[in-house]
């Protein structure tokens, strides 16, 4: 899944705890900005990959091999290996706990990141076969190939959508606001889930060759699902986006 998905994903676990809050408004908006950060906070390993990480970080370090090279393998600081696991976010709230003891930003933070995590798991299973939930086992949890690694707008759009209506209600002043959050937030999850294993695609991959074959067919797959129009408007706003998205 793609970081912005992820991020939205987290704001909208922030939403959700702070109606079960008696934050102030700003502190809601806070607690939803928090819940935005722990959402892309697992793929802070991709930093491997920034074109100036050999220069820097992996001098400083030592490092043998290259950012691409620690990025596709396995090694506890590779991509979906300890960050992408239960044992960071235990570690994370130990730290957490030194600057706050609200309950409502541990929960946003274990939703959120967790979230993120369980996100991870349908994408294909080329290079890690899933995400290392239980670091320092070996076990990789996942890559069931059900979806690409980015351009799935559909579900996007599904939680961006959730995440906009339900923060809006969040400042109304009626006591079924939590009921009506919640139910959103299940729906949104129960849509997702069901776009996800309904797309009767393998995405399963093993030359470039086949990687270009399967992001086409899921740009194909995104055309028929959204209609012409909606399509359009989600690749014109993709090409703005300088991240994988």
């Amino acid at each position: 899944m793609d970081i912005l998905t992820h991020t939205v994903s987290g704001a909208f676990a922030g939403v959700l705890i702070s109606s079960y809050s008696n934050f102030a408004d700003t502190d809601k908006i806070k607690l939803i900005i928090f819940g935005a950060i722990a959402g892309f906070l697992p793929d802070i390993d991709v930093i491997t990959m920034w074109s100036g990480f050999d220069e820097t970080i992996g001098k400083f370090f030592n490092l043998t091999q290259s950012g691409k090279e620690i990025y596709s393998d396995k090694l506890w600081y590779s991509h979906h290996s300890l960050s992408h696991s239960f044992t960071i976010i235990s570690i994370y709230l130990i730290i957490l706990s030194i600057f706050t003891k609200k309950t409502p930003y541990f929960i946003t933070f274990f939703l959120a990141y967790s979230i993120h995590l369980f996100e991870d798991l349908p994408t294909p299973d080329r290079i890690w076969q899933g995400v290392r939930l239980f670091y320092p086992n070996d076990t990789y949890y996942g890559g069931y190939s059900y979806i690409w690694w980015w351009n799935n707008y559909d579900i996007f759009l599904i939680i961006s959508i959730s995440f906009l209506i339900s923060f809006f209600i969040l400042f109304f002043d009626f006591k079924y606001i939590k009921i009506i959050i919640s139910i959103i937030f299940i729906s949104s999850l129960f849509l997702t889930i069901n776009q996800i294993r309904n797309r009767n695609i393998n995405f399963s991959y093993s030359t470039q060759k086949e990687h270009k074959i399967l992001e086409k067919k899921s740009l194909e797959l995104q055309k028929n699902i959204l209609g012409n129009k909606i399509f359009k408007i989600m690749r014109k706003f993709d090409k703005k986006i300088k991240i994988p998205f």
